[in-house]
């Protein structure tokens, strides 16, 4: 995804295990004007990841999911080879109000 197709906000800097330094962390505002999105196709699939797709159908994911109460913007790369807009569905399915974006770009 290209840099400027999103807009974000610094946040407090994280500080994490392992890093010497504070971490610059960003909070997800949403698609820059004049990008478009679209919605992710509810039939979309992605080749040779069924068995990965189905698992994601079959087992549940994380309860704590279920308990977000922020409001969650799921995006997905319509080529994402490790998490797909059909997955990227799942996972926006378990949290309430959650919405996926696949931005067309």
């Amino acid at each position: 995804m290209r840099p400027a197709a999103l807009r974000a906000e610094p946040v407090e800097p994280l500080t994490l295990k392992g890093k010497a330094n504070p971490v610059p962390a960003y909070r997800l505002v949403g698609l820059a004007d004049g990008v478009p999105a679209r919605a992710a196709r509810a039939g979309s699939t992605h080749v040779g990841r069924e068995e990965e797709l189905a698992r994601l159908h079959r087992e549940p994911l994380d309860p704590e999911l279920a308990r977000v109460t922020a409001q969650t913007l799921v995006v997905a790369g319509e080529r994402d080879p490790l998490c797909p807009p059909r997955a990227a569905e799942i996972v926006a399915g378990a949290i309430p109000g959650a919405r996926v974006e696949v931005p067309d770009c």
